[in-house]
């Protein structure tokens, strides 16, 4: 993990369990007497997710539909951590292509950054919960959330002329 990484060390569960204690149901004592969570259940670690940005980040509101990705967000934090070394300015514009339902990286790169962010997504339903995201945590108003009517294009009517990104970031699996 990135240096800087919040979140290379255990998590503080007692802590993420104050900010959002529907964590708690998820949360045993493994065989080491260390307190964690199973990684291979989608709900417990979209648990882990909803507590980490409630407690780190401040949002109000973090959920996904069942049937999307729910991304590791240490592991998409250290991706955008290693960009801020690469591109060393204080303000940097990224665009998400296929954000998904759950606009990690716009609300890593807004809330650990304060970077100016735009992001695409093709599927409507998925547009839509990332918009309820926004829309339910003022800390995230800014985010541009653009629809992508085309699959066939990734670019095509989602950069505008005046448009400048200094980084472009993808949550795969790409299909």
């Amino acid at each position: 993990m990135h240096p800087k990484n919040p979140f290379s060390k255990a998590y503080d569960l007692d802590l993420l369990i104050r900010h959002s204690p529907e964590l708690r149901k998820f949360v045993f004592v493994n065989k080491y007497g260390n307190q964690t969570i199973t990684f291979g259940d989608h709900q417990a670690v979209r648990a882990l997710n909803t507590a980490l940005l409630k407690a780190h980040y401040g949002l109000d509101y973090w959920d996904i539909p069942d049937y999307n990705l729910c991304p590791p967000i240490p592991g998409r934090l250290d991706y955008l951590l290693h960009v801020a070394d690469l591109i060393p300015k204080p303000t940097l514009r990224l665009l998400d292509i296929g954000t998904g339902a759950n606009l990690i990286y716009p609300i890593l790169a807004t809330c650990h950054f304060h970077w100016q962010c735009t992001a695409s997504e093709v599927d409507p339903d998925a547009l839509k919960n990332a918009q309820e995201i926004i829309d339910r945590n003022r800390v995230l108003a800014n985010i541009d959330l653009r629809q992508q009517g085309f699959k066939n294009s990734i670019l095509k009517h989602i950069i505008r002329q005046d448009d400048y990104f200094d980084v472009v970031v993808c949550n795969p699996p790409i299909f």
